[in-house]
């Protein structure tokens, strides 16, 4: 029960790192001990983006996909 207490904690410390850019996603697998699929499953569980852009490369990669679809690519 212990043990089990303590790796929710744990859980929910890095995922609050994790949400507050404060860890990447990387880090926050590596200290979780689980691969990059897991960690997605608990970050869509604790609505966490898996995408974290700044509203600036957001408006950047919208407008370069524009361009792409204009050009037929």
């Amino acid at each position: 029960m212990a043990m089990r207490l303590y790796i929710k904690g744990k859980e929910a410390v890095v995922l609050e790192l994790l949400r507050k850019g404060k860890i990447s996603q990387g880090k926050a697998s590596e200290l979780l001990e689980v691969d990059r699929h897991d960690l997605f499953d608990l970050m869509a569980k604790h609505d966490i983006s898996t995408a974290n852009f700044p509203p600036e490369e957001f408006l950047r990669q919208l407008e370069y996909a524009g361009k792409k679809v204009k050009a037929g690519e």
